[in-house]
């Protein structure tokens, strides 16, 4: 059996209810959590270890089934609902429990704790830097409940009423300590009579610097630093009205020297807090400072155990313009599309990509996660590719991803609970403009964008002469056409990029091909367990978890999203349309932007139905369409619709003026009949209407005569006559 993090071992019978938190699978063991008493008790145990073979031996003797387990349902609540639901303070509270084992939760402590010889002289040094907490017990709780529930801050949410209660906060009282040294207890030693340093005025100094973070771009200094806290902290503003103008102005004088740290006191604790990489993060910021002036001494794949343990992520606009697909009258393009693109920082093997014309964003990016995590040969047979399994091999889920900018999708990533089922322990989220902690990725991008797209019709030339015509003028590869070339290339690439200095001594000697794939491949199986493959009916589950949600409405013929039309059986079946029909009502559901074909929706009882378009007799002109392409043509309708409309009014005054001549005539008959005064129904119809259907009958035959020629011997037909005298009454004609 293939043991992975979120896997069930169960029997009902027994009470038995396991849940697999942790796999070393270097020391092939494994961390397992009894969620019986996870969830009963207040304090949480820490999860057992076994070895995989005591582990598949317990599985046979106490006949255990295997699944995916289910998270608690409050885990899955989003912030928006808990404090709809009046329940900020568990958000609260989860934030607290967080930040207090936050340095516990790297991967290399938590191996520590569960694997190794404990954890204690790190909770330790926590309890004696002055953390909120003072036993080492609420450390271990905490992790253990981190480490049991999904190793994600969604699990130290307190999902259980019983879990909440009164919180305290640690008052940080501003004493006036004697200082230590040779001044003597009671200071009279010392010239100096400033009092000791306290946390409020380390607060303070920190509080300094970050003005003058924030200030202008001058060259730092501690006496200017000094200078700056004294007029803050070492003086008392006063106010004092001047007789000659009749204002108040203020004046300052000096704090006790007993109210007050001195010079060496403050230039002590701010180079301890500052340090000399603060200090050039304080002269450059940040960013400029991890750009460009942060040492450099490891790789991109340090600390990464194998393939499918880290996912890097990013997006870039395509040197290509996309031809618009519904005109043949002119080239017409769509824009610089947007390519999504998440590589395996290991192996650098690109896992999956996504084009889309929007963002970046989150919802761009979940489509290519979706696509790294399922089956490519099923993929590019859905763009009329074959392609075989061993040509695009990657269908994993990573155990970890580093994505950019963080706070742009944080709803839609981090606070998924459904992340958690299918295998993701962590996300890492890198700043915006800071290429240089992606780099797998972005070298990646260098090669598919730089060395293959720009020398598409169509691409953007550096260097090309403003002179010639633009290229959207020769947009030629339309949506599905550069996916087709998306994954031709990325074949290309997986299967050849040189990769000989990614080799370790072990694939050396076992002749692996120096290419991500060969790497990928080979990792995977020697050093990852097998990695967590996804089989074809995991889609729903894979889309779900990472697409974000948007609403559908439910109609009495239909699902109804986006300006287009979905059907299920399984609603009909579930009476959903029959309920529309009295009333319509929203569900939600998601989608993936590359194809229109489907939408997925999740029940209540989790059932994942899957809604196709509604495409009578394969006439749809949206099928199989990307949803951009299809959501410009609906709003394109919608200019047509209006136009039609502007149309109506034209065409009603030509057709009334094309017949004004026949109603004219119709009024002047009327006007020589007398007016019918009977009051049932008239008399003789049927035999009027036998005589004008001999009538059309002989006018029929005349006019085929005409068309094919008549015979010279014979007479033409003459033209029958109906003769009506209008003065005539009906009963004097037909009685």
């Amino acid at each position: 059996m293939n043991f992975r993090v979120g896997i069930c071992l169960y029997n009902e019978q027994k009470g038995i209810d396991w849940r697999v938190c942790h796999v070393c699978p270097r020391l092939n063991v494994a961390a397992i959590a009894d969620m019986g008493a996870a969830l009963t008790n207040n304090n949480c145990k820490k999860p057992t270890v076994y070895t995989f073979k005591k582990l598949r031996k317990l599985i046979a003797q106490k006949s255990l089934e295997s699944g995916f387990y289910e998270l608690p349902l409050g885990m899955r609540v989003s912030p928006e609902m808990l404090i709809e639901q009046n329940r900020e303070k568990w958000l609260e509270k989860r934030s607290r429990r967080f930040e207090l084992i936050e340095p516990l939760t790297a991967e290399h402590v938590i191996r520590k704790y569960l694997y190794g010889d404990g954890i204690g002289s790190e909770i330790a040094e926590l309890i004696d830097s002055g953390t909120e907490c003072r036993t080492p017990g609420a450390f271990y709780n905490a992790l253990n409940r981190y480490i049991t529930f999904g190793m994600n801050v969604l699990a130290l949410t307190p999902f259980n009423l019983k879990n909440t209660g009164s919180n305290f906060k640690y008052v940080d009282i501003n004493g006036k300590p004697i200082k230590r040294g040779r001044g003597g207890h009671d200071n009279a030693q010392s010239r100096s009579k400033t009092r000791g340093i306290t946390e409020q005025d380390k607060k303070d100094i920190k509080s300094i610097i970050k003005q003058l973070k924030k200030g202008e771009k001058k060259k730092f200094s501690v006496s200017r630093a000094w200078r700056v806290y004294q007029k803050q902290f070492c003086r008392t503003e006063l106010l004092r009205k001047y007789p000659s103008s009749g204002k108040e102005l203020p004046y300052y004088i000096k704090k006790r020297e007993q109210d007050r740290i001195s010079e060496q006191q403050f230039r002590y604790h701010l180079k301890k807090l500052l340090g000399p990489e603060a200090k050039k993060i304080l002269i450059h910021g940040a960013t400029v400072y991890e750009k460009d002036h942060a040492d450099r001494q490891g790789h991109s794949h340090d600390g990464v155990l194998g393939a499918t343990d880290r996912y890097e992520t990013d997006a870039t606009v395509l040197d290509i313009y996309v031809r618009y697909p519904y005109t043949r009258s002119e080239r017409l393009t769509m824009g610089r599309p947007v390519l999504y693109l998440v590589v395996d920082v290991y192996s650098t093997a690109i896992a999956g990509f996504y084009i889309g014309f929007s963002g970046p964003n989150w919802q761009g990016m979940a489509n290519a996660y979706v696509n790294a995590c399922m089956d490519k040969v099923q993929f590019a047979a859905s763009y009329g590719i074959t392609i075989k399994p061993d040509d695009w091999p990657i269908h994993h889920v990573p155990k970890n991803v580093l994505t950019d900018n963080g706070a742009e999708h944080k709803d839609a990533l981090v606070n998924s609970a459904l992340l958690e089922q299918i295998g993701i322990q962590g996300f890492s989220f890198a700043a915006a403009y800071r290429g240089d902690m992606k780099g797998v990725v972005e070298g990646t991008f260098a090669i598919v964008n730089n060395e293959r797209i720009q020398y598409l019709a169509g691409s953007i030339f550096k260097e090309q002469d403003r002179t010639d015509q633009h290229p959207s003028n020769n947009a030629t590869y339309s949506y599905d056409d550069l996916v087709r070339k998306l994954i031709t290339i990325i074949i290309e690439y997986n299967n050849s990029a040189n990769r000989l200095s990614k080799q370790n001594i072990n694939m050396m000697r076992d002749d692996v091909e120096a290419t991500p794939q060969g790497i990928f491949n080979y990792s995977l199986k020697e050093e990852m367990n097998g990695g967590h493959g996804t089989a074809p009916e995991e889609e729903a589950t894979i889309r779900w978890a990472f697409i974000p949600e948007e609403t559908a409405t439910v109609r009495a013929d239909c699902v109804y999203f986006k300006g287009l039309k979905y059907h299920s059986p399984e609603f009909k079946c579930r009476g959903l349309y029959a309920k529309a029909k009295a009333k319509r009502f929203k569900i939600p559901v998601k989608r993936t932007l590359n194809c229109v074909n489907t939408i997925w929706h999740r029940t209540e009882e989790g059932q994942y139905i899957k809604l196709a378009l509604k495409n009578t007799n394969n006439e749809s002109p949206y099928l199989n369409q990307c949803w951009a392409a299809v959501l410009h043509r609906l709003e394109q309708n919608k200019d047509i619709a209006k136009d039609l409309k502007e149309n109506e009014l034209d065409a009603m005054n030509y057709s009334d003026e094309l017949i004004s001549d026949t109603v004219e005539g119709i009024k002047q008959v009327l006007e020589q009949s007398s007016p019918n005064t009977n009051q049932s129904m008239q008399t003789g119809v049927k035999e009027r209407q036998d005589e004008y259907k001999q009538f059309q009958a002989a006018m029929d035959a005349r006019n085929l005569a005409a068309a094919v020629g008549s015979n010279s011997s014979e007479p033409d037909t003459p033209a029958p006559q109906i003769h009506h005298d209008i003065n005539d009454d009906d009963d004097d004609i037909y009685g």
